[in-house]
Parts: structure tokens; sequence; C-alpha cells
């Protein structure tokens, strides 16, 4: 389907992985992607009447 282009931001952040040896690999890094809120709420407000309307 088609969502707004504004609400699939989402910000990068670099976090390190537990326990490596060496944090001057770039194994030892994970990427998390933080997703803009009003794209999650949206989501679960859509979501939810799908299902109210699928139980019908």
């Amino acid at each position: 389907g088609y969502v707004p282009k504004h609400l699939r931001r989402a910000l990068g952040v670099v976090m390190r992985k537990p326990r490596k040896a060496d944090y001057g690999k770039p194994e030892s890094y994970r990427m998390i992607n933080l997703l803009d809120v009003w794209g999650k709420v949206l989501e679960r407000i859509v979501g939810r009447r799908l299902e109210k309307w699928g139980k019908r």
C-alpha cells in the first residue's frame, strides 16, 4: 500500500554489540532504525479499524 514519505522517515543509530574484542571492525556494530512515531500511531489505528471491519 501507499505510505506518505513523511511517515516513512527513520533515524539510524549505530550501537556497539556487547562483548566484542575489537570495536575497530564494522561487524562489532549494529544499526538500529528508529521510526517516526506518527507512522506507528497511524499504522495501529488503521490496523484496528481493519480488524473491526473484518469481523463484521
